[in-house]
């Protein structure tokens, strides 16, 4: 197991900061963390000043947690609202 720190996203915010002075303008960034509370936390902390991330898309998943999206684009550039989805069934690969 990672030590996230403590709220758990440590690691997540290093992936933030590494990731807005090495991704691409149109460039995305998938986080997998524990909830939606998490994710919260992250969207906020995309949105400081002269961050050109911004949070995009958030999916929910009932027993493995949340996948968050970021897309790269113009420092302070961020939409109104966050896409997200719920699902209360696990997601399987075909074989």
């Amino acid at each position: 197991s990672i030590d996230g720190g403590a709220d758990g996203l440590d690691l997540a915010r290093a992936c933030l900061r590494l990731t807005e002075t090495h991704l691409r303008a149109g460039g995305s960034l998938v986080l997998q963390v524990g909830s939606p509370d998490q994710v919260a936390a992250l969207v906020r902390e995309a949105r400081r000043p002269g961050s050109p991330l911004r949070a995009v898309e958030a999916r929910h998943f009932d027993a493995s947690g949340s996948l968050v999206r970021f897309v790269a684009g113009a420092a302070g550039t961020h939409p109104g609202r966050l896409q997200e989805s719920t699902t209360t069934k696990e997601a399987t690969c075909p074989t």
